[in-house]
């Protein structure tokens, strides 16, 4: 495919766009983005043309949606069930080999040949994102990719060598071209309805991310299972007719079952349960809700445009690991980055971690943290700012790929966390906690009355010992999780601790729950310390939680290969870079906000620890109030204003 002049490449799509009858607000500007490759949405320079809320300004017809049932090669992807995000590479993969020839030509040609995908990056650049988030979730390793292309779509390809000659495996459809495609379409792609799944939208996909989006994605997606027809189609109406004859047998089994009881019925005459309306009128019936109009894919604005500004769609509240990751770009200060400390808390092999990993969603629910969880987002505890699934799905809409919240984590190192239970007879502990492992133990007894069929479901979506590693880590810009808070309280507690959780789960829940309440308010900066001054062993527990927690972000500092450079110097890098190096600004920007994000964790925790070991001294020349100063002037985790709630019922 030739490469066009950016303005020649949107007229083709404009022209390609009217042609398809895919409406687009005319006061709406795209043009080449002025600081990163490709496009952007802009509004026109003229305040008088501004776009209101609750406008629609694209409606595109599902039937110029890009998908495998769309393509012309549909029923090949169907007898070999190929679908998902995989299907849609493949179909974007045949349509751009044919070229102008393709009917999705004018929309083609504006698409770039690649995102910048980590996974494709050369080995040296790959190493500048070492021990980041965006190779913990697996963002540098292209395994998955090859394993698809080899396993799957090379089979594919050659039995189907009338579509796929034998010489295009080594360009139109080559591991590099497959790839490259994964790229395309794992950041475009929507998710459409029940019937074509995943899709590229024409248009829909220039607007580029931004936290604080103008539009919102919307379209139907109870349509047919069979045809994709919205409204009422010849298939639901004989799905509708079996499921009235057999309604209506199982109704005159019953009426017959009944009469045979009760002999003054019998041999009665039967009179219809209601009269059924014929064919014609029962689809007469739905199709006056149908507008053919609806079977479209449209953008709304939801928040007022201002001159010349560019219109953004969010992706959702994603940090740096996954925009990287699958987009291709990373976000100065992203307010939704957090790191993980999951392989340093988990390093160390002990009765607790063993407990913590069988337990901590139960008891992460009882303590009230988990308030998201019934929504779906069974990782980030209390403090948790995710807000509606998004449409834009990306790759993690195909099982076959990396989900976004799931991080495969690496475990059992040499350094971890400090476990009394190795001190204090570990095997006795073991013991009587080894057959709390399966979920049982400190969950509160009240809550084993909750519903079963919501207990069942939170099985079915959550897996406890995931949800026990994900849930590790320090959110932006320096707060420990909720979660994260329970388990250094857990390495810090006495182990006559979990022999009251194991005889007294009610009255071990409510300490857990003090302890967490007073935690986190000494990490906001409260007064919270002064109430427990006097009360040395809380304090003890709480001070070993905080250094506990010090080792564990120092360790996860070092696994940066970059010779400990800090954020604020790798700021100063950044802003020395080339324009057109965007790559390395990218892995740049990664990495300083994650190291930002524990830099100060570590301040906090440093100003907090002394001042909590002068709160033990048995001789403190302190004053409550000069300690209530020094203490909220100096020190606390920041959370976007943001507090732990109290236990529940305290």
């Amino acid at each position: 495919m030739a490469v066009m002049d950016p303005q020649a490449q949107i007229d083709v799509l404009t022209e390609w766009m009217r042609q398809h009858k895919i409406y687009v607000h005319p006061n709406l500007v795209v043009k080449p983005h002025d600081q990163y490759p490709g496009f952007g949405v802009y509004a026109s320079e003229n305040e008088e043309r501004q776009i209101d809320e609750h406008t629609t300004i694209l409606k595109v017809p599902k039937s110029a949606i890009l998908c495998p049932v769309t393509s012309g090669i549909a029923n090949l992807l169907e007898e070999a069930e190929i679908d998902g995000m995989l299907g849609v590479a493949v179909v974007y993969l045949y349509e751009k080999s044919l070229g102008e020839k393709s009917p999705w030509w004018g929309y083609l040609q504006i698409l770039p040949e690649s995102e910048d995908s980590p996974k494709l990056w050369p080995g040296d650049q790959k190493e500048w994102l070492k021990g980041t988030e965006v190779e913990e979730v697996g963002g540098l390793d292209d395994s998955d990719v090859k394993e698809h292309y080899n396993d799957v779509l090379l089979p594919f390809f050659k039995e189907n060598q009338e579509v796929f000659p034998t010489a295009s495996l080594k360009t139109d459809f080559s591991y590099d071209a497959f790839a490259k495609a994964m790229s395309v379409v794992a950041s475009r792609a929507f998710e459409i309805d029940q019937y074509r799944q995943l899709a590229l939208v024409p248009f829909a996909d220039i607007f580029n991310h931004g936290a604080e989006e103008h539009v919102h994605f919307e379209t139907n997606d109870d349509v047919c299972m069979v045809c994709g027809e919205f409204g009422y189609c010849e298939h639901m109406a004989a799905e509708d007719e079996e499921e009235e004859e057999g309604a209506e047998e199982e109704s005159r089994k019953r009426r017959v079952s009944d009469a045979s009881s009760c002999p003054s019925l019998s041999g009665a005459p039967e009179e219809p349960l209601r009269q059924e309306p014929d064919d014609a009128d029962n689809e007469d019936l739905y199709k006056d809700d149908f507008d053919a109009n609806d079977d479209t894919c449209d953008m709304t604005i939801v928040r007022k445009t201002s001159p010349g500004e560019e219109i953004f769609n969010t992706y959702g509240p994603l940090g740096n690991d996954v925009l990287l990751a699958r987009y291709g770009f990373a976000i100065k200060d992203n307010e939704a980055d957090s790191v993980s400390i999951a392989r340093e808390m988990l390093a160390t092999e002990g009765s607790r971690k063993k407990w913590w990993l069988a337990n901590a969603h139960a008891v992460c629910k009882t303590l009230g943290l988990l308030e998201d969880d019934e929504e779906g987002h069974g990782g980030c505890g209390s403090d948790c700012e995710c807000g509606d699934e998004h449409d834009d799905c990306g790759s993690d809409c195909d099982d076959e790929h990396d989900h976004d919240h799931e991080r495969e984590r690496e475990h059992g190192h040499d350094h971890g966390s400090h476990d009394h239970d190795d001190e204090e007879d570990e095997e006795s502990a073991d013991e009587e906690i080894g057959g709390k492992e399966d979920g049982e133990g400190w969950e509160d007894e009240d809550d084993e009355e909750h519903d079963d069929e919501e207990e069942e479901e939170d099985e079915e979506e959550i897996d406890p010992e995931e949800f026990a590693q994900d849930c590790l880590t320090i959110d932006y810009p320096s707060a420990p999780s909720s979660p994260l808070l329970v388990l250094l309280l857990i390495y810090s507690i006495p182990a006559s601790f979990f022999e009251l959780g194991l005889s007294d789960p009610q009255g071990a829940l409510v300490q857990l729950g003090e302890l967490l309440e007073i935690i986190s308010e000494i990490g906001a900066g409260e007064l919270a310390v002064l109430e427990v001054a006097s009360e040395k062993p809380k304090l003890k527990i709480i001070t070993e939680a905080f250094e506990n927690l010090e080792t564990a972000v120092r360790k996860r500092y070092e696994r940066y290969a970059d010779a400990k450079i800090t954020s604020a110097e790798y700021e100063v890098i950044i802003n020395e870079l080339p324009k057109e190096e965007t790559r390395k600004r990218n892995a740049l920007t990664v990495v300083a906000n994650e190291k930002k994000i524990l830099e100060g964790t570590l301040e906090s925790v440093d100003r907090l620890l002394a001042l909590l070991r002068k709160a033990t001294e048995k001789k403190t020349q302190k004053k409550p109030a000069d300690l209530a100063a020094e203490l909220t002037a100096n020190t606390k985790f920041h959370k976007n204003n943001q507090k732990v709630p109290p236990y529940p019922g305290k």
